[in-house]
């Protein structure tokens, strides 16, 4: 007992408590910085890259009609994704949306008019832009489709490129325009972050989004 009660003393001392205190107070802002303050710090590193890949017939994004059903139009391509962060990056879904459209001209009587024939006149008309534009009004109001990752409980790591092919096939009369955008919207994060708005996730870290967009002239015209 008289062991025990040599311990009880010593640990009792002023001196012991305030040592005891500061290891505590210390393993407490420790634990704190590695749980929040850290991957805090990595989200808001400038990190993520994304972009099209070229590929057959040196084209970014294949947009012609299907060989031997013309009235199927195939839209195929593909999006490296690149993690230049010092931490790892959890990838959430990949939307891709086509946006066709016709170019509006100028009248000949105006002056200094220009026609722009990259982007649609339902946002220079309205005075927004396409980077204004709210993914779920984009996905109300297009043609989209959503590429799931291949596995949901890995990340991407610092360094590492993944790529998300996409093949697509949309009646060809509902594409046949002057010009068409093809924007893929990438959302990334923390594995527990969140996209919507539900009050119910305040707690978790929001995932981020990223954009490519790319556009194609006369986009299901077969080619000659």
């Amino acid at each position: 007992m008289s062991f025990f009660k040599y311990i009880y003393n010593y640990f009792s001392t002023n001196i012991v408590k305030f040592y005891l205190q500061a290891v505590t107070l210390f393993l407490v802002a420790l634990f704190t910085f590695v749980q929040w303050g850290l991957p805090l710090y990595w989200e808001r590193q400038p990190n993520f890259k994304m972009s099209f890949v070229k590929g057959a017939g040196n084209n970014y994004i294949q947009a012609e009609p299907l060989i031997g059903e013309e009235e199927q139009c195939l839209i195929a391509g593909n999006i490296d994704i690149k993690n230049e962060s010092k931490a790892p990056l959890f990838l959430k879904d990949t939307d891709i949306i086509l946006i066709p459209y016709n170019v509006e001209r100028c009248s000949l009587d105006e002056t200094k008019c220009i026609s722009s024939l990259n982007t649609p006149s339902s946002f220079t008309n309205t005075g927004s832009t396409l980077a204004d534009e709210k993914v779920e009004d984009l996905l109300s109001k297009y043609h989209h489709t959503t590429i799931q990752p291949v596995v949901r409980d890995h990340d991407l790591f610092s360094g590492g490129t993944v790529s998300r092919p996409f093949s697509l096939l949309v009646p060809t009369s509902q594409l046949q325009k002057e010009k068409m955008i093809v924007l893929a919207v990438q959302q990334y994060g923390a594995k527990s972050c969140w996209s919507s708005e539900d009050e119910n996730h305040w707690y978790k870290s929001k995932c981020l989004a990223s954009r490519a967009v790319i556009n194609v002239t006369w986009p299901c015209i077969a080619p000659t």
